[in-house]
């Protein structure tokens, strides 16, 4: 269930991303329902980092694959940063537009998305050595990203860190890229001709080992009907049709999961 938090005041303007997204104290609103609360926003306000209409080169379709992206991450195991919608009021946004005018920001109002503002990170450097643990979450995000056709998480770009002595993925907004009108797009479970692989931050590093894919596997499987209809069932009415494409490209994925579990081994060749 993905709650809605009340943005009540700016920290800060995260000028090195290329959205400069915000980082924003948001209020937990009081559970409206007889649901147990959400243990992750138990707290009474937490800082989240939040995109939305307004700054740089992002859309609806942005918030769509950065919301949904982290949501089906977490699905299939990954750690990422707790993922919310987040209500910009108008007298929120009024306050703070004189603010980041100079970082090219106009905030508009309305519902944006956030994620929980993690710190601290440590940097991944891919020829370090890992832990068991941590090859296996490595695995679990690249598989992911192929299976999502992310290619935004790669050397320089690795939108992914070390917390508490976990690999954490972050920054979803470029997941679903056969959402784009790209001409010759291959079908879905040949990830290893997608040429997302070769760039990952994590090729290096499962090619000298011989990942278990058995788990990520099983997490895509269990990614059934019901649960993507779940995840469907919390998008707002704008953001349908690409919920409903992005379940086709998923079933098609698990129609074929033998042949998909086949490409991504073939990936790290």
């Amino acid at each position: 269930m993905l709650r809605t938090l009340e943005a009540i005041r700016l920290e800060t303007v995260l000028v090195g991303g290329r959205t400069r997204p915000l980082v924003v104290e948001c209020r937990t609103p009081p559970s409206d329902s007889e649901e147990e609360p959400d243990s992750d926003f138990s707290d009474e306000t937490k800082l989240m980092v939040v995109k939305a209409k307004g700054l740089p080169e992002v859309k609806e379709q942005n918030l769509f694959c950065e919301l949904v992206g982290n949501v089906i991450a977490r699905e299939v195991g990954i750690v990422t940063p707790h993922p919310a919608f987040i209500n910009l009021s108008q007298p929120f946004v009024n306050s703070i537009n004189p603010i980041v005018r100079e970082h090219n920001i106009q905030l508009q109002t309305g519902v944006g998305v956030g994620c929980e503002y993690l710190r601290p990170l440590r940097q991944i450097i891919p020829t370090s050595h890992f832990s068991l643990e941590e090859l296996e979450q490595a695995a679990l995000i690249y598989g992911f990203d192929l299976l999502t056709q992310n290619s935004d998480r790669r050397i320089g770009k690795p939108n992914s860190a070390l917390h508490n002595d976990q690999i954490v993925a972050f920054d979803f907004e470029l997941c679903f890229s056969f959402l784009l009108p790209i001409i010759g797009q291959k079908s879905p479970w040949m990830v290893s001709q997608h040429g997302i692989n070769s760039r990952h931050i994590f090729r290096s590093m499962l090619k000298r080992t011989t990942p278990d894919w058995s788990p990520f596997i099983e997490a895509v499987r269990n990614l059934a009907q019901n649960r993507l209809d779940v995840i469907q069932g919390m998008m707002p009415e704008s953001w349908q049709l690409w919920g409903q494409q992005v379940q086709e490209h998923i079933k098609h994925v698990i129609m074929n999961i033998d042949q998909f579990e086949i490409e991504l081994q073939r990936s790290l060749l």
